[in-house]
Parts: structure tokens; sequence; C-alpha cells
């Protein structure tokens, strides 16, 4: 995820989206060559999960004040959030 957005905020990526997808992917030692990213983010589907996601963050109580704003269990707590950032496999295992 960090390479990607590394990529958006990059000028010269957003006018290359498939070729860092591709980069990370390899990057990441991820099948396929980032084609299952690829394919979601151009999909019916992506887009209708894209959308889910915008409505459930627009409903957040307490509203987000950044992003990523990170909620456990569907609650904010700066504490989670911390532990999450700094080691989310350490925290979710």
């Amino acid at each position: 995820m960090t390479c990607l957005e590394t990529a958006a905020h990059n000028s010269e990526a957003n006018a290359d989206w498939n070729t860092w997808t591709m980069q990370c992917a390899m990057d990441l030692n991820l099948p396929n060559g980032g084609a299952d990213i690829t394919q979601c983010t151009t999909s019916t589907q992506g887009n209708e999960w894209q959308h889910d996601i915008a409505v459930a963050t627009e409903q957040l109580s307490p509203a987000h004040k950044w992003v990523p704003w990170i909620v456990v269990n569907g609650v904010y707590n700066d504490d989670d959030a911390d532990d999450v950032m700094s080691d989310m496999l350490g925290f979710v295992c």
C-alpha cells in the first residue's frame, strides 16, 4: 500500500498508474504482476467497493479528521490507531 500511495503523490506516477502498479507488485513479490490490482481498480466491483467505503467514511462518528483514520471494530481510539500504525500485524495477531 505504501508503494502505491507514494506513487499517487508523485506527479509523474499519476500519468502512468499501470506502470507503478506493476512495479509495486514486483517489489512486493505479488502474484500476477499487479494484474489483480489493476483489475480491481478498473472493474465495476472495485468501483462499488470504493463507493461503499466512501459512504462508510462519511458516516463515521466521530467524523474523520485525517487519512488514514483508523477504526477498530467500528470505533476510533487514539491508542488503537497508534498501535495499528506502528505494528498492524502485531495488533491484529
